[in-house]
């Protein structure tokens, strides 16, 4: 049996398990978006 407050727990620690990777990929994203504004203004 499950309640919601164990649910809403599971949710939290999944969420921060994702959220080092979700932050990675977005830097990742916006440092080869400005690596590839320089390579092509130059």
């Amino acid at each position: 049996m499950f309640s919601y407050e164990d649910d809403k727990v599971i949710f939290i620690r999944k969420t921060l398990k994702s959220w080092p990777v979700l932050v990675n990929h977005l830097y990742v994203e916006a440092l080869g978006d400005s690596l590839y504004e320089m390579y092509c203004s130059h």
